[in-house]
């Protein structure tokens, strides 16, 4: 049993369910693991059941509940229907049971290996040295011959 109506608010066996059916955030473009539980209409309006429940990152989920978001047409796949304040409609895809979700969005730098120099946030690739760099040899980069 996985709906349960308004008689219980996110009960154990639709937790789960979700957990495992949204294992990335419900908002389209969004990466990070769905830390917390929505009900796309709220409870008890909405009832507990797998078309109104889904998951979402906590940031994705303060802005819902902020109103800056609804989720319109949520079905029981998790797919929906992610609507702006500005009312941009965008699609929420079902999650694809066939295919790995996205690899997570880290929500904290992680520190550097001992020894390892952390990357300069504006340094360019190694084959593509900013103005004035000097490449890896030692050598100024080449003109382009244009």
């Amino acid at each position: 049993l996985l709906d349960y109506g308004t008689r219980q608010y996110l009960p154990g066996p639709l937790r789960e369910h979700v957990v495992h059916r949204d294992p990335i955030c419900r908002r389209p473009g969004c990466t990070r693991r769905a830390q917390e539980m929505d009900h796309a209409l709220p409870y008890p309006e909405g009832a507990s059941d797998t078309a109104n429940c889904g998951g979402l990152c906590s940031r994705c989920h303060q802005v819902k509940t902020a109103g800056h978001a609804t989720i319109e047409d949520s079905a029981a796949d998790g797919s929906g229907t992610w609507v702006t304040r500005w009312r941009q409609r965008i699609r929420i895809p079902a999650p694809s049971v066939l295919e790995p979700p996205p690899p997570r969005t880290p929500s904290v730098a992680r520190p550097a290996s001992p020894g390892v120099a952390p990357a300069r946030p504006d340094a360019a690739g190694p084959s593509d040295p900013g103005p004035g760099e000097v490449t890896r040899d030692g050598d100024p980069p080449e003109r382009p011959p244009f």
